[in-house]
């Protein structure tokens, strides 16, 4: 049950994106949004897909701790499960979190190769072997490229599939590919690029890059603007 609700609730199965063929190793997608907009939502909604199919997400907040994102975790669950009874909405979230990590860094303090160690100490001691990771609250600017190359050929070396948030500015223009300028001459290293977008008080979810983007611009889920979950 809890599947299906993930699959007719989560907007990214109306952008046609395949996330399964696109998880090759050293794959990077992002979701663009400002301040406050509900990237993080968004972001554990694709761990949610992942760790219902078995697929560990190794969650790297840089700006919320612990308690916080795991907080996400549960109200996006709950959310999910309201349909099923209680006890089964536990009983999943226990089979779950056997699926996830969640690690905490400070922004100024992170750097690819502490996360490359802290992350072979799980493989290495048995504790966790990750497919997806997901980095939160990364700082885009003009000196992030190396992070992101460096952080390409961890991802290459692990097999990961790489989430990452990307903070814009409310009304940013865009060049003529949707790129936000703030964030333009970094989307090489991306294969997914997702936005959301407000119009006139509601949210919508649209494709810049990855997927079928005919289908995805005349789909465009509205959400729910306080889990990003489809709006019902």
């Amino acid at each position: 049950m809890m599947l299906k609700e993930l699959d007719e609730r989560n907007p990214l199965g109306q952008l046609k994106l395949d996330l399964e063929a696109l998880r090759k190793n050293g794959t990077f997608g992002a979701v663009m949004a400002p301040a406050g907009v509900g990237k993080t939502a968004l972001l554990v909604q694709i761990a949610l897909q992942a760790m219902v199919r078995k697929s560990s997400v190794f969650y790297v907040s840089l700006q919320d701790p612990i308690q916080k994102v795991t907080l996400w975790y549960d109200e996006i669950l709950q959310d999910l499960g309201k349909s099923m009874p209680p006890e089964s909405v536990s009983e999943l979230r226990e089979k779950m979190l056997l699926h996830r990590f969640i690690m905490t860094f400070r922004e100024d303090n992170f750097t690819v190769p502490k996360l490359a160690e802290r992350l072979n100490d799980l493989i290495v001691q048995n504790i966790f072997q990750p497919h997806i990771l997901i980095i939160d609250g990364l700082y885009f600017d003009e000196k992030c490229e190396g992070v992101l190359k460096e952080m390409k050929t961890l991802a290459c070396e692990r097999g990961l599939f790489v989430w990452f948030s990307i903070h814009i500015h409310r009304n940013e223009q865009a060049n003529s590919s949707g790129i936000p300028l703030s964030v333009e001459g970094l989307e090489q290293y991306f294969q997914v690029l997702l936005k959301i977008d407000e119009k006139n008080g509601s949210f919508f979810l649209k494709t810049i890059k990855g997927g079928d983007a005919s289908r995805a611009v005349e789909a465009e889920p509205r959400l729910d603007p306080t889990t990003m979950l489809i709006a019902t």
